[in-house]
């Protein structure tokens, strides 16, 4: 069974899946199971290849979701910069979008970030 977003009711969902063509769809949810497997460099690259298609689809929900799984991915592996740039696009591009409060939630969490 396909596991669905974390961060929307399954109605939501069910709509939103007949915007998103299916191999896109089973694209996110693959790398949604390998952050949940801890595989964060997987993910992340198939996170980075599916982004395009959601936008193109019209997607938001999920191209927010994949935005901050990129960032969730990039502060595992250690890439605080890259993670505080993903976070920062979710909230700036998405400000409605349940993943927007989730990453303004992980920036609050992050290092201030050195002076230039």
């Amino acid at each position: 069974a396909m596991q669905r977003s974390v961060f929307e009711p399954r109605r939501e969902t069910a709509r939103r899946d007949r915007l998103t063509g299916g191999q896109d769809l089973a694209l996110f949810h693959e790398a949604v199971a390998l952050v949940y497997q801890f595989r964060y460099y997987e993910a992340q690259r198939k996170f980075t290849a599916v982004l395009p298609q959601l936008r193109r689809a019209g997607d938001d929900q999920r191209a927010a979701e994949t935005l901050f799984w990129l960032g969730y991915c990039a502060e595992k592996q250690g890439a605080a910069a890259q993670t505080r740039r993903y976070y920062e696009q979710v909230v700036a591009e998405f400000p409605h979008a349940r993943a927007a409060s989730l990453a303004e939630g992980r920036l609050k969490l992050l290092p201030a970030e050195a002076p230039q």
